[in-house]
Parts: structure tokens; sequence; C-alpha cells
């Protein structure tokens, strides 16, 4: 006959670690979920700093691609994570208060957790909704969320920047404990199976719930980064950025425009390219075809999520920029829109091979959706920075982008994609 304490649950800081208790209910599983969302929620936040970094126009590099990737895959990733992180606190809370004997014998929940808890549940209702909603819905910059009528980029950020001082105080309080805890825990499940070989099920129970959530955020990464889903209309609830006369033809991936697009009238259009002394000089249509073009293959990555990749042809910023700067002094170029939008670039950053004044698109003129007549191309940074309908080039010596109150103005231009995409 087995003795009291064969037969007593095994208890881990006041948690039985009952074999048949469902896996939301170990702490075990709970401080896995908790170390997994942890690293997630690092990649976001430092992936969303990049973000920050490119919105404000700092000379970064044409890393934004990999930062997207990284962003947006954490994200979607990091959902099922959170949704059980909280499952297994709320159930082990709620086991307390509802006096479940297993649950009540570990305590109740600290104080500094009654008080944390529900800001970080708030916080990150905000921050993923927000997040979600832009994503999937087009006017993700105009489009304002009540009560307080805040565009739903700012309302992400802001929820991003609360987040970090109440995500360091949870780490601060939880993490020694967390790890001390866990070490406790399978030791304790260690002496179990040694003294009932056969016990191990609920670890098992515990690694196939874990491996359920992980499988979970990778398929929510990849469906909406990597196949039409993300791409997909919902009967109005979210809009897909792909234009209907787009679809089927080279230019059938997503286009964001929230600007607005200017008419042009191609006989009268001008490409104005101004030098550092104010001087001007014209190109029409016919003309800039005239110059050499060249044919890349380029990946637009839009701030707002998507990516995709085309083949973009038109002459090299460098050999049109040469008409004005022959000497190569330019230190900062600004592009502008005929829709009157405009974005200042780092003159160093366009004199590659790659960097083109792209006039056609899978072998066909730009359409009205993708920038016609002509747009920036430049791979490896933010669609926003790709300004749609150019009619004037400006070259300066001086580096405007290091002018603090210059990139203050331009904030207030690119929040999202702006009128580039």
């Amino acid at each position: 006959m087995p003795s009291e304490s064969s037969t007593r649950p095994t208890v881990t800081n006041g948690v039985p670690l009952s074999g048949t208790a469902t896996p939301l209910a170990s702490t075990i599983v709970t401080m896995q979920l908790g170390l997994a969302l942890t690293l997630l929620l690092g990649l976001m936040f430092l992936s969303g700093g990049m973000f920050y970094l490119y919105t404000f126009n700092y000379d970064i590099g044409p890393y934004f691609t990999i930062t997207r990737v990284i962003h947006f895959y954490a994200g979607f990733a990091s959902i099922p994570f959170l949704v059980a992180k909280y499952g297994s606190t709320t159930l082990r809370a709620a086991g307390y208060y509802l006096r479940i004997p297993r649950f009540y014998k570990a305590g109740p929940p600290s104080p500094m957790n009654r008080v944390l808890s529900p800001l970080l549940v708030l916080n990150f209702f905000v921050l993923y909704f927000s997040g979600l909603y832009m994503i999937f819905h087009y006017y993700y910059t105009v489009t304002n969320i009540p009560p307080f009528e805040f565009k739903p980029v700012q309302v992400h950020m802001w929820a991003a920047v609360i987040a970090v001082p109440l995500i360091g105080v949870h780490l601060g309080t939880h993490f020694l404990e967390a790890i001390r805890g866990l070490a406790e825990e399978r030791q304790t499940l260690a002496v179990r199976e040694r003294a009932a070989p056969g016990s191990t099920r609920a670890a098992f129970t515990r690694k196939a719930f874990l491996g359920t959530v992980i499988a979970g955020g990778l398929g929510l990464a990849f469906a909406f980064q990597n196949t039409r889903l993300g791409r997909t209309n919902f009967h109005g609830l979210f809009i897909g950025r792909v234009p209907e006369a787009e679809r089927g033809g080279p230019g059938g991936f997503p286009s964001e425009t929230l600007f607005g697009m200017a008419e042009i009238d191609l006989a009268a259009w001008r490409l104005q390219l101004e030098d550092a002394d104010g001087v001007v000089r014209e190109l029409d249509y016919q003309q800039l075809l005239a110059l050499a073009p060249v044919s890349e293959r380029i990946r637009v990555s839009c701030v707002s999520g998507w990516t995709a990749r085309a083949v973009w042809s038109g002459p090299r910023v460098r050999d049109v920029l040469s008409l004005v700067d022959p000497l190569g002094e330019a230190r900062s170029i600004e592009f502008h829109s005929a829709s009157n939008y405009s974005w200042v670039w780092h003159a160093g950053r366009l004199r590659g091979d790659d960097a083109l004044l792209a006039t056609h698109l899978g072998g066909m003129p730009l359409s009205l959706d993708h920038g016609f007549p002509v747009r920036l191309m430049v791979p490896g940074y933010p669609g926003q920075n790709m300004v749609k309908q150019l009619d004037r080039i400006s070259v300066r010596r001086a580096d405007e982008r290091q002018d603090p109150d210059f990139k203050l103005a331009r904030a207030g231009d690119t929040s999202g994609c702006g009128a580039s995409v």
C-alpha cells in the first residue's frame, strides 16, 4: 500500500503538479510562455525602434526589409504566446479566488501583480489592436480611432512607449523568480518520475501544448506575410491593398497612396531638376525615356506590413543627377511629388547601380496607382521613401536631414507609407 507521501500531489511554489491538470495550470508552462514572449517582445520593440528611426528619416542604411520581417513575424508569432500566457495566469488567479484547492494553496497573487497585470492586459490590447488595424485596414494613417480620435499609428507608438516600463517592472519582479521556479519544477518532475515511472504524462501534455502554441505562432506569421491571406478583402471589414485595376497585371501587388494622387497631363508634365544654386532644368516624358534605362528586381516593403518584389525599369538616379550635379557635390536631395508629398534623401544612398527613377513596371509604363509617370525606387528602404508622381528633384550641398527642426517637420508627413507606395 503506498504511503501518504507517495500519493499526495507534488507541490512547487504552492501549486500541485497533478498529472491530470490542464497544461495551462502548470507553472512550468507559464514560465516557458513568459520567457518565449519576452524574447518575441524584445525583437518587436527593437525593430519598432528601427521603424521610428526610418520614420524620422535618420540615415541608417538599407536595412528596412529585414527590420520589417523581424517586426511583423515576431508580432504575429507572439499572439498565441500572449493569449496562452494570460490564459495560464488568469486560470491560476481565478482558481485562487474561486478557492479551488490546488490553486488556493498557492496563495493570492502578489500586490504588484494585482496592480500590474490589468495595466499590462489593457496596454497589450491597445498595442495589438492598433498594430493589427494598421496591417489590415487600408486607411491606417487617416482613419481615427474613437473616442479620442487618435490615428492608429499614433496609438500604436504610444502604446509601445508605455509598454516598455510596464514590461520592465514586470520582468524585474519575476525574471529571477521564473528562472528559479523553472529549475525547481524540473527537479520536482524528475523526482516524481523516479518515484512513479510513467508519471511524465503531464510533461508530455505540456510539450504538446507548447508545440501547438509555437505552431500557431509560426502559422500566423507565415500566413499573413507570405500568402494571399494578408491581401484578401473580408467583405468590407478589412480592405485589401491590391487595387482592382492592377489585379492580374504586373502591378498586381499592394499600393498605398494616402495623401492623394494628382491628375497628370503628360503633354504639360515636366520633371524639374534643380541644382544647388537654384537653377532649374526640365525634362519632358520623352526626354526622360531617352535616358539609358536599366531594369532591376526591387522589393518594396511598407511600414504597414506588406512586401512585394517586381521588376522596375528606368534611368539610374545618378545618371539623372549628373545633369545638375556633375561633380557629385550634393549632400542631400529632395524628391517632390505632384501630389505635394516629398522626401529628402542622403545623396550617397542614391549613387548605386540599383537606385532608379522608374518609368516602367514589369515592362509596362507605370499606372497611376504605382506612380505614373515616374517614381523613385531604391532597395532596402521603406516604401514611404519611394516618392510617386515625381515632378521635381532638388539638389542640396548641405545635409538637410541633420537639422532637428527638419526632422520634426518631416514627422507630420511620414506616418505610414505617405504618398509613396
